[in-house]
């Protein structure tokens, strides 16, 4: 059985990252070398956390999982200590410090969530530059966010108090009646206690929570929390995202560069840059409108001018582009010629494709087959009903070869 040294009290300099530990095992195998340790200071991945990095003799410790009552550290190269020899390791102390503002963080922002707000965490990731939690909801408000953000700094100001307590038999039964979520009965029989996260004094606790992971000594080594904004889940839960710490504040200042890049090219303040843009969104939509009646007024022009020089049924290479446009230039060709079959034929970016037959075209034409016959030998998609149908190829040097077959068909 590996000591867990991760359990005790929490590191705050880097002479306590150190610890000296015997080698009971050495494993050699595809991945490489690992060995097991009688005791050890790097917190092996689970319950949402990455494992903690650092060096063994000076070899790197690149991971470390929990086997059983065990845990595997594998090393970045081999080594040729003999089991029972004495190593010393040294935890990466900025990378756990890292990790145990995220944690505490997470146990913070899921407290104020589910007292405040009556929102249940039913999960939790530490990225390697934001945090998630998922909650039991299908959408959270932004200011149910901005008020969890605003409780979980109060809490943070007030320096709080971080203490870890471990229950076995009775104890642990009677403990887990206290906490915010009833723990698995696996973590409850475990020969190791119940190991239980309280933010807060004893008198008025925040959140007493089953977790193995490090912790901050009190909330105050926080420094602060940022909630970044949340997305749908999966069915019936939002996933909110957040930082800690120093992670809080890379991210805080990464968005107030993009912001300010916004505002230097809108010419605007930041104050007024929301505005601003909303503008410009409206603008531009309503230009798109506009183009695009135009180019339906285009298709209805050219297609009225074919129609008066072409026989009924036709292939054409259009220069119209849009799927409405190419559906107002069938439709006001085949007004003329009721008895006609229409190909139509655009290349930009991909070759797009439309056929549609008039209402008195012979009824043995089927404009959706003949389409997917055309598009079938360039990887075309699209569909339709035997009166029309529209596609697209993605190789805009397809509309040749469609175009040539389609004279095959139909000229």
């Amino acid at each position: 059985m590996t000591e867990r040294l991760f359990e005790g009290t929490p590191l705050t300099v880097g002479a306590d990252a150190g610890f000296t530990a015997r080698v009971t095992a050495i494993r050699r195998d595809d991945a490489g070398t690992a060995v097991t340790l009688d005791r050890s200071q790097f917190y092996p991945t689970g319950g949402g956390q990455p494992c903690d990095l650092g060096t063994l003799e000076g070899v790197a410790v690149v991971d470390v999982v929990e086997e059983g009552e065990e845990h595997l550290h594998r090393l970045e190269s081999d080594v040729d200590w003999p089991v029972g020899c004495e190593v010393r390791g040294q935890v990466d102390l900025e990378r756990r410090l890292d990790h145990m503002q995220q944690h505490s963080g997470q146990h913070l922002l899921s407290a104020v969530l589910v007292r405040d707000h009556g929102l249940q965490t039913v999960s939790f990731h530490l990225g390697r530059e934001l945090c998630s939690i998922d909650v039991v909801a299908d959408a959270v408000a932004a200011e149910t966010l901005a008020a969890a953000e605003a409780a979980s700094n109060a809490a943070i100001r007030a320096a709080l108090p971080v203490r870890v307590e471990v229950f076995h038999g009775a104890a642990a039964e009677a403990a887990a009646e206290t906490l915010r979520k009833r723990p698995d009965p696996k973590a409850l029989g475990s020969e190791r206690g119940l190991r239980v996260v309280q933010l807060g004094p004893d008198e008025a606790p925040l959140d007493r929570d089953a977790c193995c992971g490090t912790h901050a000594g009190h909330l105050g080594q926080l420094g602060a929390l940022v909630v970044l904004g949340s997305e749908r889940g999966k069915k019936g839960h939002t996933r909110i995202a957040f930082a800690v710490g120093g992670r809080a504040i890379a991210a805080v200042r990464e968005r107030l560069d993009a912001l300010s890049a916004v505002c230097l090219a809108l010419g605007t303040g930041h104050a007024d840059a929301g505005e601003r843009a909303r503008g410009l969104v409206a603008q531009v939509s309503e230009q798109g409108k506009a183009l695009k009646r135009l180019e339906q007024d285009a298709a209805r022009h050219e297609a009225t001018r074919l129609a008066a020089e072409r026989a009924p049924s036709c292939v054409q290479r259009v220069t119209v582009a849009g799927p409405k446009a190419l559906t107002v230039y069938a439709q006001t060709y085949l007004a003329e010629h009721p008895a006609g079959v229409l190909v139509l034929v655009h290349a930009d970016e991909r070759t797009s494709l439309v056929v549609a037959k008039g209402p008195e075209a012979p009824a043995d034409v089927d404009s959706g087959a003949l389409l997917r016959e055309l598009l079938a030998p360039h990887q075309g998609k699209g569909g339709g009903s035997p009166t029309f149908a529209q596609g697209t190829a993605p190789d805009p040097s397809a509309a040749d070869a469609i175009e040539t077959a389609a004279r095959e068909r139909l000229e």
